[in-house]
């Protein structure tokens, strides 16, 4: 059966060039595939109790080894959006203070937003259009000791990563207090992440550049939150509440075994081949950004450079829609990006892209030289269709 799904995934990859991993990976890797099939074939016996050799416990062992962290600060849920939405609503009381950066994703915006009526919120304009960190701000919104500052560790739509060490570093010394979460979503399976061991949250899913299956995500929590979901977590049945320190509050109903045992799996793969994927992934960006300066109307938005980012890039077009043109051009010629505002717009509106959005290119291990050619080829074929089309248009 493995051996007919692998078959039957790669095939449909050589029909199509897909470049949009920064929403979700595809194919998903076969270390992931093989273990979601192991798992999903296994008897879930006994997986929910509290002793140390336990399915879950064994998980969080492997994924606190990787990430540098104690055992009992690894939790398990659904995805990176409840798991964002756990922190914050978790963690806030009444008349708190929290910030959260520019680059945050609306998994953080929104949960903010929804608090404005009960608690201080702060945005915090760390970042630049170019994507370089303004201490001065940083500092600014330092002088109000949050209680909880939301920090973005990659860009979703640029591709930029934020030196989230030296930020941590600089919250520790003026304002102690606050508590620190960062959303790993993107740079999970493309970065080490034990380097953010400092924050005492922790966010990421399976999907994206992991290269795993949807429905699972870690959350690292050094400290215990209020649940927001009441159910079963397998663990103290007969009491009322959730909210023992001991208690799985954020494990709450019929956990995805299976996606997590790929997860974990895929993290152990990523961290084990993390040079070789960096270093493919940056010849194919540098391979792509040399193309594109060379094509007439497409402009790179934040970095315009190779380093300290991931295989992430977003173009603003001079003519046309990123989203109704753009990425529809590439998707009858099989090439599949991603146009739009990307979930992500306090970026965006920084951008002046807040209607528009941009497009959006993403690569993954499966990703190839031959893939980025044809992605350029396509991209100078539609900037001289949309200069003329469009320029008649206006005029």
């Amino acid at each position: 059966f493995m051996n007919e799904l692998d078959r039957h995934l790669h095939a449909r990859r050589e029909d199509i060039v897909y470049l949009n991993y920064a929403a979700t990976s595809f194919p998903k890797s076969r270390v992931a595939l093989r273990s979601f099939y192991q798992s999903l074939s296994a008897p879930p016996d006994g997986v929910r109790q509290t002793g140390s050799d336990t399915y879950l416990q064994e998980m969080r062992k492997r994924t606190a080894a990787l990430l540098e962290i104690p055992i009992n600060s690894v939790y398990f849920t659904h995805s990176a959006t409840v798991g964002l939405n756990q922190v914050i609503k978790g963690f806030m009381k009444e008349g708190f203070c929290l910030a959260i950066d520019n680059r945050s994703h609306n998994a953080v915006v929104r949960p903010w937003l929804s608090l404005k009526n009960s608690s201080k919120c702060l945005l915090a304009e760390l970042y630049d259009v170019d994507d370089r960190l303004i201490e001065s701000h940083l500092l600014d919104i330092l002088s109000y000791s949050p209680h909880l500052f939301c920090l973005t560790h990659a860009s979703n739509v640029s591709g930029s990563v934020y030196p989230i060490e030296h930020i941590i570093d600089l919250i520790r010394l003026y304002s102690p207090s606050t508590t620190i979460l960062v959303d790993a979503s993107q740079s999970a399976g493309a970065l080490d992440l034990s380097s953010l061991n400092k924050a005492d949250f922790l966010v990421f899913p399976s999907h994206k550049h992991l290269h795993s299956v949807p429905g699972a995500a870690v959350l690292v929590a050094k400290q215990h939150l209020e649940p927001i979901i009441l159910g079963g977590t397998g663990v103290n049945s007969m009491t009322e509440e959730t909210f023992n320190e001991h208690d799985y509050f954020a494990e709450v109903g019929t956990m995805n075994l299976p996606a997590i045992q790929a997860m974990v799996d895929s993290l152990e793969f990523a961290m084990e081949t993390l040079k070789e994927h960096q270093k493919k992934e940056t010849m194919l960006v540098s391979q792509f950004l040399e193309g594109v300066r060379q094509i007439k109307g497409l402009q790179v938005v934040g970095r315009d450079a190779e380093e300290n980012r991931l295989p992430v890039i977003a173009l603003k077009p001079q003519y046309g829609s990123p989203e109704l043109h753009w990425a529809s051009f590439l998707k009858t010629q099989k090439i599949f990006v991603r146009g739009g505002v990307h979930c992500s717009p306090l970026h965006h509106q920084q951008l002046n892209l807040g209607k528009t959005g941009t497009l959006r290119f993403s690569f993954g291990w499966d990703t190839t030289s031959e893939d980025i050619e044809k992605a350029l080829n396509a991209l100078r074929e539609f900037s001289s269709i949309a200069k003329e089309v469009f320029s008649d248009a206006a005029s």
